[in-house]
């Protein structure tokens, strides 16, 4: 008797391994499959008075998007990053900016992150970032948006270096608002 409730248990703990296994895994795909038709807009800039500046931008999901980036190097160094996009759940925006300069004590970046679901629901984030010192100074800041069926996200970073003398202030904000219209599914017309 020992021996065939020892079985069972034995079983009874292996269908329980399987059972949270196949859980687990279809838990994975749902959020895969949420999350693969999400659209995220995503930029980051940074510039500093050493004669650097760079800058990235994307867009990724299911609609049409649009790209750009642009630095300029010299006296004052500048990079931008803007990315839109729009796809079946809403439309997507991030921008930043950062400038440096030789002549100036301070290093500025900034970020705007949008994202407005069709069903109503908006998230925004932004941040900026300050780096003040006599020799070395460099900003930063990026950020993403990103929407899906169900909600809508927004963060944004700042930061930045500078010499031993010199401080660097940086804030961010994030702000969401509930959705606002039924969920409902836009289809695309070909």
């Amino acid at each position: 008797m020992t021996s065939a409730t020892a079985t069972s248990k034995l079983e009874t703990t292996r269908l329980h391994k399987l059972v949270v296994l196949g859980a687990a895994s279809a838990m994975s795909l749902m959020l895969l499959a949420s999350t693969a038709r999400a659209g995220e807009a995503s930029s980051s800039a940074t510039a500093s008075n050493l004669g650097t500046a760079a800058a990235t931008a994307g867009y990724n999901g299911d609609g049409r998007g649009y790209v750009q980036t642009q630095t300029r190097t010299g006296n004052v160094n500048v990079a931008r990053g803007v990315a839109v996009g729009v796809d079946q759940n809403g439309i997507t925006f991030s921008a930043s900016n950062a400038v440096a300069s030789r002549f100036l004590p301070a290093a500025v970046a900034s970020n705007l992150n949008i994202t407005i679901g069709f069903n109503g629901q908006v998230a925004s984030s932004g941040g900026i970032s300050v780096a003040q010192g006599p020799f070395q100074r460099t900003a930063s800041a990026g950020g993403f948006a990103s929407n899906n069926r169900f909600n809508a996200t927004a963060g944004s970073t700042a930061g930045g270096s500078t010499d031993r003398f010199g401080t660097v202030r940086a804030n961010t904000f994030s702000r969401s608002t509930p959705a606002r219209l039924p969920i409902t599914p836009l289809r695309w017309r070909r």
